[in-house]
């Protein structure tokens, strides 16, 4: 029953400054359908850190810091298997069926410029000249329903990648991944070397 307009953001803040913070999980939201949800606060605990880096949950302080350390010193990276049926191809919606404002993209705090459906959150581009491909974590502000914008800060590899095709005068194709496993932004919101995926590091991290 939380409202998107400030609500969700404040209820995510005050929980977020407990000690023991749980996940916020925000459904029958005003204006819109049930099911259409909102989940926060997801990796504020060393037990979902713990579960989302796929080692033993009972680790703690000290013990999940070493076992972190131990598992980046002995990376090896990992690329990722395509497959051809997912969950995420189940719901398709193009062309004039698009409306980003279906889902509840809260306003999070009071001087925002908006509403961001892009917090937690995987950025995905492709470097034209190596192929390379990144995955960052950059905030998203819907402005309407067919176009949100995107703010990547300068010498972040999305934004380095996304300058060279400006350079030559073409647009940068992106894919926006929202609603990604809670392991996937451990990756994405790191950094990691030029010319690494954060798929083949996620994939080393979590063997």
């Amino acid at each position: 029953g939380a409202h998107w307009k400030l609500e969700i953001g404040a209820l995510t803040e005050l929980f977020a400054e407990q000690n023991f913070t749980p996940a916020l999980l925000f459904d029958d939201i005003p204006e819109y359908a049930r099911g259409r949800r909102v989940m926060s606060n997801v990796l504020f605990s060393p037990l979902r850190q713990a579960l989302a880096l796929g080692v033993v949950p009972s680790l703690r302080g000290i013990a999940l810091l070493r076992e972190t350390k131990r598992r980046l010193a002995e990376l090896k990276p990992e690329p990722p298997i395509e497959v051809k049926n997912a969950p995420v191809l189940q719901n398709i919606y193009q062309g004039a069926a698009v409306d980003v404002c279906s889902f509840p993209a809260p306003h999070w705090h009071e001087k925002d410029g908006g509403r961001y459906i892009g917090t937690f959150d995987a950025v995905i581009c492709r470097d034209p000249d190596s192929g390379y491909v990144n995955v960052g974590t950059y905030r998203v502000q819907v402005h309407d329903e067919k176009t949100v914008g995107l703010w990547i800060i300068p010498g972040k590899h999305g934004n380095l990648i996304a300058q060279k095709y400006w350079s030559q005068g073409k647009d940068c194709p992106f894919l926006i991944a929202c609603g990604v496993p809670p392991s996937t932004l451990l990756a994405s919101a790191v950094g990691i070397p030029w010319g690494m995926s954060e798929y083949e590091f996620l994939g080393g991290l979590l063997g």
